[in-house]
């Protein structure tokens, strides 16, 4: 290593690259200052007097050594916090759809057995994957099933009652039509007097 030295007169400054004023006969190169900071070199910023290989730069190299491990495991102890605060948002999240997911199964459920038979079929389209998924929602799940089960169950009724008055109206449930031409003539008699 050499001593770095301020540059002399004539010499171009390496910080403004611009030439000094020419040397004067008979001057003598003079040293660079220490930096008020305590030395440009490494063992001098953390506080060692002496150059390398001695007691003071090995004082001052363990002393580094103590500051990067610090660095380090402080830097690992923040990735791990911030690694756990993103695995707790995204349980956070999943938490929610799944929530909302078995809210919506129950609506769906629900508006099916108040009247609406067709919206089984649909429940069952829309959550069709979490139905046959057996580690899905065991709450989805029961509402897809019973509302495909009360679906087979209204349609068989329906089945029935198109049966029993659509087809058979003429035959020998005539009697029961509530429009046969006998009754629909006396209602419409009564209603234009």
């Amino acid at each position: 290593m050499s001593i770095e030295t301020a540059p002399t007169e004539g010499e171009t400054s390496p910080l403004t690259a611009s030439p000094t004023t020419p040397p004067s006969p008979g001057s003598v190169p003079r040293a660079r200052p220490a930096p008020a900071g305590g030395g440009a070199a490494p063992w001098e910023r953390a506080g060692a007097t002496g150059a390398p290989g001695t007691a003071a730069s090995a004082e001052a190299a363990e002393r580094y050594r103590r500051i990067e491990v610090a660095t380090a495991a402080a830097a690992t102890a923040a990735a791990e916090a911030a690694a756990a605060e993103r695995a707790a948002a995204v349980v956070a999240v999943e938490a929610k759809k799944l929530e909302d997911l078995e809210r919506t199964a129950r609506v769906m459920f629900w508006v099916g057995v108040a009247g609406v038979p067709l919206m089984f079929p649909v429940a069952v389209m829309y959550f069709w994957a979490e139905a046959r998924d057996p580690s899905a929602s065991k709450v989805i799940r029961g509402y897809v099933f019973k509302g495909a089960a009360l679906f087979v169950v209204y349609t068989l009724a329906l089945i029935a009652w198109f049966t029993t008055f659509q087809v058979l109206k003429n035959g020998s449930l005539a009697g029961l039509s509530v429009l046969a031409d006998n009754k629909a003539n006396a209602v419409l008699a009564t209603l234009a007097n």
